[in-house]
């Protein structure tokens, strides 16, 4: 029978994919699966088949190696079935085709061949080649959990290797921590409560305070807390500077005002490429972040240079915390409020951007943080600086 005969009515697939590529792998493995038509030469399925014979100029097809008639008359329910009942690869099953067709092709994975390969075998599973590959990065990381939360589609592929890449990250942040040495810089590194920390800190020692606390309601009263210890530890006409969140911010002002520091101002952090925040209290999107300034009194700006209060920089990784801040804001408030040699204390350190920062730009630290594995991840990072 020739290709021409063949009759197409419509179709209700419209998005065909790649021809080129299926005509390749048909050219290369053969028709695995032969077109099905009715005793009238109606296409039933396999209109994506029959274009990439087309496509390789195969105008003569032989019955049962590129076709087969089935008395079907219903040519809808055949596309529909077809599509519809159908099962996809499981990523798992998708990486173990990729591994079998190199160790066929006899390839390595790092290989141009290999990287060749990866896209054909992408085209013919009829996923995406970075699909393939983070998928193949989360099966090799061995996390059955991830691994089975893929599987059953009840975690997307890109959302898994992100939690291992992170996860292999604070690993190595972890080994880091094991060659910290405090005596190497003028950081220092406490795992405490920084209520009970803060009490061995003496009056009017302290140059500047730049933290984050935590935003949700049940956090308020830390920041009356955090205002008391500014007010004691830091030293005349200094600044605590803190991140908030947007909701609580009435309530977060008058506790630090409470505590008999004085207001300075808010400067706005919006991250560069759009970063928001739905707070479904108000049914709005928050697309920058207030971080509120307070000075220990006397004000005094006499030595201030003027800047905007408009703080743009990059989006945070947050591949090591949750509630990680780019490194950028920290180092615009440390600049801005604070001399080269200063004693800076951060109270609630988290992933440890502020000590990091600092010790980058030559002021001392002590960076407060209650849990213990943050407390290796910022040993480990400042290891690796």
């Amino acid at each position: 029978m020739k290709l021409s005969d063949i009759k197409i009515g419509t179709r209700y697939r419209v998005d065909c994919g790649d021809i080129k590529g299926l005509a390749d792998n048909i050219n290369e493995i053969g028709l695995l699966h032969p077109i099905v038509i009715n005793e009238n030469k109606e296409l039933i399925c396999g209109f994506r088949r029959l274009m990439a014979l087309d496509e390789l100029g195969l105008q003569d097809l032989e019955e049962d190696e590129h076709y087969r008639v089935v008395n079907l008359k219903d040519i809808l329910l055949g596309e529909y079935s077809e599509n519809v009942y159908r099962k996809q690869f499981t990523p798992s099953e998708a990486v173990a085709i990729w591994d079998a067709t190199e160790s066929y092709q006899g390839l390595r994975s790092e290989s141009k061949q290999s990287s060749r390969r990866i896209e054909r075998v992408a085209k013919s599973l009829g996923v995406g080649k970075n699909w393939l590959s983070e998928a193949k990065q989360v099966i090799e990381s061995g996390n059955d959990e991830l691994i089975d939360k893929i599987d059953s589609g009840r975690l997307a592929v890109h959302s898994a290797y992100k939690r291992v890449k992170k996860d292999e990250r604070l690993q190595k942040m972890r080994n880091k921590a094991k060659d910290y040495n405090p005596s190497d810089d003028d950081i220092e590194v406490i795992c405490g409560d920084f209520h009970e920390v803060c009490k061995d800190i003496p009056d009017n020692s302290i140059d500047m305070i730049l933290t984050d606390p935590p935003y949700p309601k049940e956090y308020l009263e830390l920041w009356k807390d955090l205002g008391t210890v500014a007010y004691r530890v830091l030293k005349p006409s200094s600044y605590c500077i803190a991140y908030s969140g947007h909701i609580w911010l009435p309530e977060v002002i008058n506790s630090m005002l409470e505590t008999g520091l004085e207001y300075y101002w808010i400067f706005c952090h919006s991250h560069i490429g759009g970063t928001t925040d739905l707070v479904n209290a108000r049914k709005l999107i928050a697309e920058w972040k207030p971080i509120l300034v307070f000075c220990k009194p006397p004000l005094d700006t006499a030595n201030h240079r003027i800047t905007g209060d408009m703080v743009r920089s990059p989006k945070p990784e947050k591949d090591l915390h949750e509630w990680q801040q780019s490194e950028f804001g920290s180092e615009f408030f440390i600049s801005f409020f604070s001399e080269p040699g200063d004693l800076v204390l951060e109270p609630m350190a988290g992933a440890g951007t502020v000590p990091s920062v600092c010790k980058k730009m030559k002021r001392k630290c002590i960076a407060i943080e209650i849990e213990e594995e943050n407390v290796e991840i910022i040993k480990g990072r400042l290891s690796s600086m």
